[in-house]
């Protein structure tokens, strides 16, 4: 698409409802802790899902495929991560599309046979770079992701 017309959030859950073939609530917080306990821990609340599972396979292949390929910029050994680069142009008060300005972000999941984890990044408008998703926001969600899944998974 030309411009983003959807929240972060919707988009990072309507990415995790298609990777997993399961809808989830929403949640920004997995866990709190303190040194003595857990205050919160967040229970999946994953519904059946009407998306064949042939189909989210094959979508999470295409996914997969997309990025370690092409430019492999989020792959982590011994991880399948898989995701979609985006280059959005921004739209100004006229409702122009601005030249040189965009929203640059990576969207991807792991690991792709049964994802626990979505990272969606974006970028508004950075400079001195090129304006591209996958040269800017992918190599920074293959360093979340490796945090991610070395260190939790």
């Amino acid at each position: 698409g030309q411009s983003v017309a959807v929240t972060s959030l919707q988009l990072a859950n309507i990415f995790g409802f298609i990777t997993s073939g399961k809808s989830h609530t929403p949640h920004l917080i997995n866990s709190i802790y303190t040194e003595d306990r857990n205050l919160y821990n967040y229970v999946s609340t994953a519904k059946t899902t009407t998306l064949n599972p042939e189909t989210v396979k094959i979508v999470n292949n295409m996914l997969f495929n997309n990025i370690n390929t092409d430019n492999k910029f989020t792959f982590i050994a011994g991880y399948d991560v898989g995701g979609k680069t985006g280059t959005a142009q921004k739209v100004g008060p006229n409702g122009q599309y601005m030249q040189g300005n965009y929203i640059l972000s990576f969207l991807g999941a792991a690991p792709m046979n049964d994802p626990k984890a979505v990272v969606y990044l974006a970028i508004d408008n950075p400079k001195n770079t090129i304006q591209y998703g996958g040269v800017v926001a992918a190599p920074m969600v293959g360093d979340i992701f490796e945090q991610i899944l070395l260190l939790h998974m």
